[in-house]
């Protein structure tokens, strides 16, 4: 079972300040100098559920010269991520990125990041995600009839090498099965500079464990060397219908200005991210529904009077109810972006409090979802709470998984699809069991994986029916 999760007091209401926006918001007394710093570093999720359990809603913590303010109700959070996203930029965090990845989605802002969002916004339309259905399904077969009865696996790599091929596929277009190791760890040295623990520690930054310069550039060329073959290719067939496509016939007709490495970039950022939360999310879906069987056993009642067998088409989703709440359930409790941090570009006052520019801000969808005011019982695994009118009704940002505002999660349409989608295909199919009594404890880096992985066993459920004709 989980160890290391704090259960933090109720809070009480949310009350803003009386006084001017000059006073500093409440926090912990600094004591020896580092000392809040490395508390955070050890033990991120405690550290922030502690501090919002103790001090409220606003939170000054101590970790240097640069102010840092730790935001945790749903009014700030949309304050900072969508009403006034422009008083707040990625600062630092988004320079180390752009050394490898140029200005993608990840690491661009203002109005550069704006056309890129518009340029790839059809590449996640509706049409497009039908096209892409087919082979995230497809993909997720043959993963599950190469794991038969009995075999034993870690779940958190399986699952990022099944979903890095199907973002292979739909978004550059290619199979990267014969190259899938030595990708997935190229992507994992360069996600490594997007860690979210990087803005309040980056005055540490030659002290972290951060890839090697020379393991950063290698990473980067090998990812060019797929991405500018593909792009090749693409150029040559003009028949591919994937992200990569899109970019390039808007060069083609002029409806963009994007040079070659731009193209690289964007295709690079998309495929670096798209894999990875939906990744993490569904290891966690598998952990959680071996230690639930009541909700597995419901999971599974639905997927068989939905699909009777067959392989699930994207005209099964309106009727996946339950998998989509289970799916739901999980990204609340296991949230794979489970801390987002701001750079202040201006002075701004954000609950009664002023925040100078240069101030870093946090807000985290781990401490947020599992704030009691908004889920009773919160530590619970409940998918029923996300039925449609029941009795939870909470704000719109007490629940974020993907973000929100103009830099939320462009493919969180992909990802709940995708999602649901491998989550009835597989299920179907397969259950997985823990294989001993290991702690699973969450690690918090670039997104919330298992520590050490999570090693399951499979277990045979019934062989699927082949996809009806047509």
């Amino acid at each position: 079972m989980m160890d290391s999760i704090c259960h933090p007091k109720e809070q009480t209401p949310l009350q803003a300040p009386s006084s001017s926006a000059t006073r500093r918001p409440p926090g912990p007394p600094r004591g020896i100098p580092g000392r809040h710093l490395f508390a955070f570093r050890r033990d991120p999720l405690c550290y922030l559920q502690q501090m919002a359990s103790t001090y409220g809603d606003i939170v000054h913590l101590p970790f240097g010269r640069r102010p840092v303010f730790f935001f945790n109700h749903p009014d700030f959070i949309r304050e900072i991520l969508v009403t006034r996203h422009r008083s707040f930029g990625k600062g630092q965090w988004s320079q180390l990125g752009r050394l490898v990845l140029g200005d993608g989605l990840l690491t661009s802002e203002g109005a550069l990041h704006a056309r890129g969002r518009r340029l790839l916004k059809a590449a996640f339309d509706r049409a497009y995600l039908a096209g892409y259905a087919q082979s995230m399904v497809n993909e997720a077969a043959r993963w599950a009839e190469q794991w038969p009865h009995g075999s034993e696996m870690d779940m958190a790599q399986e699952m990022a090498r099944l979903t890095l091929l199907i973002a292979g596929n739909a978004f550059l277009g290619v199979d990267l099965r014969s190259d899938l190791d030595a990708i997935q760890q190229a992507l994992e040295d360069l996600l490594s500079l997007f860690d979210p623990l990087l803005p309040p520690l980056i005055e540490l930054a030659p002290w972290l464990s951060l890839p090697s310069p020379r393991r950063l550039h290698q990473a980067q060329a090998q990812l060019n060397a797929v991405v500018e073959r593909t792009v090749q290719s693409h150029r040559q067939n003009s028949a591919c219908k994937d992200l990569l496509s899109l970019l390039i016939a808007g060069q083609a007709k002029g409806e963009c200005t994007l040079d070659e490495d731009a193209v690289c970039s964007h295709a690079l950022t998309i495929l670096l991210a798209g894999h990875e939360t939906m990744a993490s999310a569904l290891t966690w879906t598998w952990w959680l529904l071996s230690q639930h069987p009541r909700v597995e056993a419901r999971l599974q009642a639905e997927l068989d009077a939905v699909l009777d067998g067959y392989l699930p088409g994207p005209d099964a989703l309106p009727y996946l109810r339950y998998t989509r709440m289970v799916l739901a359930e999980a990204l609340r409790l296991y949230p794979p972006i489970w801390l987002i941090a701001r750079e202040a570009v201006e002075d701004v006052v954000i609950g009664g409090y002023g925040v100078p520019a240069g101030a870093t801000v946090l807000v985290s969808q781990w401490v947020m979802h599992r704030d009691p005011r908004y889920y009773p019982v919160p530590d619970a695994f409940q998918p029923v709470r996300w039925k449609s009118g029941g009795p939870d009704v909470r704000p719109q940002y007490a629940y974020f998984p993907f973000g929100g505002g103009p830099r939320a999660c462009i493919g969180a349409p992909f990802a709940w699809t995708e999602g649901v989608l491998l989550l009835a295909t597989i299920a179907q199919r397969r259950r997985f069991r823990m294989m001993s009594d290991q702690a699973v404890v969450p690690d918090p880096r670039v997104t919330l994986r298992p520590r050490g992985g999570l090693a399951m066993r499979v277990e045979e459920r019934a062989r699927g029916r082949r996809p009806r004709e047509g």
